[in-house]
């Protein structure tokens, strides 16, 4: 005779329980479905890399509306969520900051530079990682692509390379060099 927990649908402990899909919010967790639909709204909204323009704009944004230090209209909002951390105003005056003081290629990038350029390195084959730090960095030498670009060795050749640099020169605009307030020599203007 069959005992009645041989039958039973229920597993037992020691199979593994299929996990739940990768950040999806379990209704077990006391989110209401309301609240789920938000949240799962605002995950998809807020996903995936961004460019130190897209940062940069983003901040000056937040900076030039005002929200970082008061109370935003929306209470629901992320901005104002992010308007009542105390840490935000820091945060956006340091970021800023590092961007000019660093002269950072952001700073004379635009949304028709970016698109251009990416488009022209979809011809290689290079992860969205990649080709946002090379946005991003603006390499001038093969030696700078090869610490970007993982296996670089067996994934490019050295006329790809060039190429790749060429794209850089032609379509990134270059960054005047400034000091940013302070001498080469250590000393403050």
């Amino acid at each position: 005779m069959a005992s009645a927990s041989s039958s039973s649908p229920v597993a037992s402990t020691s199979t593994p329980v299929p996990p739940e899909e990768e950040g999806a919010p379990s209704p077990s967790k006391g989110i209401k479905p309301s609240s789920q639909q938000n949240l799962e709204t605002a995950k998809h909204r807020f996903v995936g890399f961004l460019s130190n323009y897209e940062v940069y704009t983003y901040l000056k944004e937040l900076k030039d509306s005002g929200t970082t230090g008061g109370h935003g209209a929306y209470q629901n909002d992320r901005l104002y969520q992010l308007s009542t951390n105390t840490h935000m105003p820091t945060l956006i005056y340091e970021s800023l900051r590092y961007f000019k003081s660093h002269n950072s290629p952001c700073m004379v990038q635009g949304p028709e530079i970016i698109e251009n350029f990416l488009g022209k390195l979809n011809e290689f084959n290079l992860t969205k990682a990649e080709k946002l730090t090379i946005l991003n960095l603006r390499p001038t030498q093969p030696v700078d692509i090869q610490a970007i670009v993982e296996e670089s060795e067996e994934r490019l050749t050295e006329s790809q390379v060039a190429r790749i640099l060429e794209f850089v020169e032609e379509c990134l605009p270059e960054v005047e060099q400034e000091t940013g307030g302070i001498k080469t020599d250590g000393e403050s203007e």
